[in-house]
């Protein structure tokens, strides 16, 4: 096998033993697939109230409420003063999650 590695400089074709495949399940057992799980949610919603950041969680829904009104993101950062990309970070729901 590890001359296979060596000619090929990968492991394609490489197949688990049955021993290893059960050693991976029971290290992947209780793991939750996605970029959130709930404890992590409320470990960043809780840091970010504390931080001193910009923007506040009213702030937040402002943004929301601007862009689907139309209002372009560019526009809503100038107001806030923040960067574009926070703004369509926070429109695109990939920060600010747990604000509603």
């Amino acid at each position: 096998m590890a001359d296979i590695a060596r000619r090929t400089k990968n492991f394609t074709g490489h197949k688990h033993t049955e021993e290893t495949k059960a050693r991976i399940s029971a290290a992947k057992k209780g793991v939750k697939f996605g970029k959130y799980n709930k404890d992590r949610v409320e470990k960043t919603a809780a840091a970010m109230r504390e931080s001193k950041s910009k923007l506040n969680e009213d702030s937040v829904r402002e943004v929301r409420i601007l862009n689907k009104a139309g209002v372009p993101h560019r526009d809503i950062a100038k107001k806030l003063g923040v960067s574009y990309s926070a703004v369509a970070d926070i429109a695109r729901n990939r920060t600010f999650r747990w604000v509603i």
